[in-house]
């Protein structure tokens, strides 16, 4: 949020051969929203909630990035870990005279 003030430069102002008077002040909240810029004024109540609203942003955030550090690092470690071997082996499948009998019979081979 910024407060800024404004002059009137139009040719029929008629202060426009003196020094320009400034009209405000003006607060103003600028945001992106879909890549665009949102420009709003707000009135000086709209301005305190705004205020408000923003510092409970920022504690979220300061809140929020330490648990996302420590997700994205717990990611990469287990990302990098290679499979472990297994102490017991399964062996090898086999075909046996059971399995070809009752595939035979199942499949009409």
């Amino acid at each position: 949020m910024i407060e800024c003030y404004t002059v009137d430069g139009s040719p029929g102002y008629h202060y426009h051969g003196d020094a320009p008077t400034r009209h405000g002040p003006y607060i103003q909240y600028t945001r992106k929203v879909d890549g665009k810029t949102l420009t709003r004024r707000l009135t000086a109540e709209q301005a305190a909630r705004y205020c408000k609203w923003i510092a409970n942003r920022r504690r979220l955030d300061e809140l929020a990035d330490p648990l996302d550090r420590l997700s994205r690092q717990a990611a990469e470690l287990h990302l990098a870990q290679r499979p472990r071997p297994t102490s017991a082996r399964l062996a090898p499948l086999t075909r046996t005279a059971v399995g070809t009998q009752w595939a035979s019979e199942k499949c009409g081979t």
